[in-house]
């Protein structure tokens, strides 16, 4: 496992780079197509971005005890699947875990080759939209924007990383960049 932690901003980053044995096989690819979740047992929908023909969305699961008034810390897992395959179903089990660890759980979503037909770039797009909409809606959901973890397994690892990288990466804007207090 490889740790990356950036301490020194509000934004923390953990990118976490699993190698399983299913990584370092070749993938047998989905018979049958992915489908985008609307829900998630146990978590809260919201939409992050509002693109067509789907919005792009995330689950935040919800610590014992949680209030709108709380400013807790956060855990964001992006699923992998190098860039072709996966959903946020991927990634709710480390969301849930982080609840029960008394952080809110975030699973985004985020747009796939499989999926959405798009690339990398719109992915990375989608990552640093989901971290800018959870540090704008904070108070809504009692969370501290400056206290947010970011990881994910392959591809989701590395869109963890732009998340935390002012500078805009092609396929982005700076108003998607996450806010740095």
């Amino acid at each position: 496992m490889h740790l990356f932690v950036r301490g020194l901003v509000p934004l923390v980053i953990l990118a976490l780079g699993v190698t399983t044995h299913a990584q370092t096989t070749r993938r047998a690819r989905p018979t049958t197509a992915e489908t985008t979740p609307t829900s998630i047992p146990g978590a809260e929908m919201h939409v992050y971005r509002d693109l067509k023909p789907e919005p792009m969305r995330l689950f935040v699961f919800k610590p014992e005890g949680w209030s709108a008034t709380d400013r807790r810390s956060t855990f964001v897992f992006f699923f992998g699947g190098g860039w072709s395959a996966g959903t946020p179903e991927r990634s709710a089990g480390w969301a849930k875990a982080a609840a029960k660890w008394g952080l809110v759980g975030i699973a985004p979503d985020y747009r796939t080759r499989g999926r959405f037909g798009t690339s990398a770039l719109e992915a990375v797009s989608d990552g640093r939209a989901a971290i800018r909409w959870l540090q704008d809606h904070a108070n809504e959901l009692g969370i501290d924007p400056a206290r947010i973890i970011v990881g994910g397994s392959s591809a989701g690892g590395h869109l963890a990383l732009w998340t935390a990288i002012t500078k805009p990466p092609p396929g982005s804007t700076t108003t998607l960049k996450p806010v740095a207090s």
